[in-house]
């Protein structure tokens, strides 16, 4: 679950280098790192959007603990919150139907941040 924190940076550093891996990785990790994520309210946590800490290393599968840890919630919103700020899409495949010129432009967010 903490991978999701840096899907955010992978996919800029697509945007700086034009190399599609990171495209691919960030997208990989920014997908596949919220599956425990009660986004739509569907997997009736006690509120959309929350998610608990849960699954088991050698089984690659995701078993529920039932407890909720704030950092959890964080480092999978973070990113997606950073993406809609910079360039208007809650995931990578809603960035890419920006032009590549617009990505870059959108990409220099933190020129004049001090």
């Amino acid at each position: 679950m903490y991978m999701a924190a840096p899907a955010y940076i992978y996919y800029r550093l697509y945007i700086i280098t034009g190399d599609d891996h990171y495209r691919d990785y960030a997208e990989f990790i920014h997908n596949n790192t919220r599956q425990a994520n009660d986004v739509d309210g569907s997997f009736g946590y006690a509120y959309p959007g929350l998610s608990h800490e849960g699954g088991g290393f050698g089984e690659q599968t995701f078993q529920g603990h039932y407890h909720w840890l704030p950092w959890v919630s964080y480092v999978e919103v973070d990113p997606m919150s950073r993406l809609k700020d910079t360039f208007g899409a809650y995931d990578i495949a809603g960035c890419e139907k920006l032009s590549s010129e617009e990505k870059k432009k959108r990409n220099r967010i933190y020129d004049n941040y001090a």
